[in-house]
């Protein structure tokens, strides 16, 4: 009786070996940042992802599988599967109906076989969001099912409570959000970019010519490259860093002004602020959240541009800012 329960303890800290400490480390390494792409597809100014190189990404969508935003699957303390995303809270502040997140996704419009599709049952964004500066960008959704842990899906792992990223160091960021800064067809294969992380007080100054404030205990600045950014359709994806043999979710896309501009970083949310919040909420998450609206309406959203919800929602938020402007003649939010 002894050895049979000493050989079931094993089989369990085998499989905690397998997959529970396996965060942040795919089976198939990501490609390199500065690797040119043949094909010339670019998220702005990267490459294509290759195909489970970020198995912890997620494509939010709609009822009628138009992609809107990206998020991070992230444990929810089970050692082989899980049903917790993050992701950003103005993806969610005014959500879609029938919100259903893919994963193992690569080419959206052509579905592998390792594709999974869930709809999100459950939501909750920070009780101190704030849709006016973006602070507090971060929120988490639970899964009307946990997603089994394979080749091609597994979390990404979370930074240590309030642990800082040095400055020029280079994150990675990967999304199926617009290819150039006014346009309008999302890529319908993953793609990835380098960003290096920026100062913050150089981007306090930096946003602070245009009237933004940017807080840096909540938000991390990087890019400022001509050419190489995130764009609308990324909100919410993983800004990761390698720190030992692991990849560790240091930031989620949260906002900028356009798409790789010269001199003009990329905001994201700071996720080691944000650690204790997200634990909490992922037990929370059991028992409460705001459920999501599963019936399906007409969202806007049917002809594949950008929802006519989210159009408003930026343009009530940034009037001012925008002064009266198209807001997608000068973007603002990442989704």
């Amino acid at each position: 009786m002894a050895k049979y329960i000493f050989s079931t303890i094993a089989l369990f800290a085998l499989l905690a070996v397998i997959y529970g400490q396996e965060c942040g480390k795919p089976k198939t390494a990501p490609r390199s940042n500065r690797k040119i792409n043949l094909d010339g597809q670019r998220i702005v100014g990267g490459v294509e992802a290759r195909p489970n190189s970020f198995p912890w990404i997620v494509s939010l969508q709609q009822h009628n599988g138009f992609h809107f935003c990206g998020g991070s699957l992230i444990s929810n303390g089970n050692a082989t599967e899980s049903d917790i995303v993050l992701t950003a809270a103005h993806c969610l502040h005014s959500p879609p109906q029938g919100l259903t997140v893919s994963t193992g996704a690569h080419n959206l419009k052509r579905p592998s076989n390792t594709h999974q599709t869930v709809r999100g049952v459950k939501y909750v964004y920070h009780e101190q969001y704030d849709p006016e500066t973006t602070n507090n960008d971060v929120a988490l959704i639970k899964l009307e099912k946990p997603i089994k842990f394979s080749d091609s899906v597994q979390p990404i792992c979370l930074p240590p409570k309030e642990s800082d990223v040095q400055a020029g160091t280079e994150a990675t960021v990967a999304g199926w959000g617009l290819t150039q800064e006014g346009g309008q067809d999302t890529s319908a294969v993953l793609l990835q970019v380098g960003v290096p992380v920026i100062d913050s007080k150089q981007c306090v100054s930096i946003y602070g010519r245009s009237g933004i404030k940017i807080n840096p205990t909540t938000m991390i600045c990087a890019g400022a490259q001509s050419g190489k950014d995130t764009c609308q359709g990324d909100s919410g994806g993983p800004f990761i860093v390698k720190e030992g043999d692991s990849y560790v979710l240091r930031g989620a896309v949260s906002f900028g002004v356009g798409c790789a501009r010269p001199g003009i970083p990329g905001i994201y949310t700071r996720i080691s602020h944000f650690t204790d919040w997200i634990n909490e909420h992922i037990k929370s998450l059991k028992s409460g959240g705001q459920p999501v609206n599963q019936d399906g309406g007409n969202d806007g959203g049917d002809d594949g541009n950008f929802p006519d919800e989210w159009n408003q929602h930026i343009e009530d938020l940034f009037g001012d800012f925008f002064d009266g402007k198209d807001p997608f003649d000068d973007p603002f939010f990442k989704n």
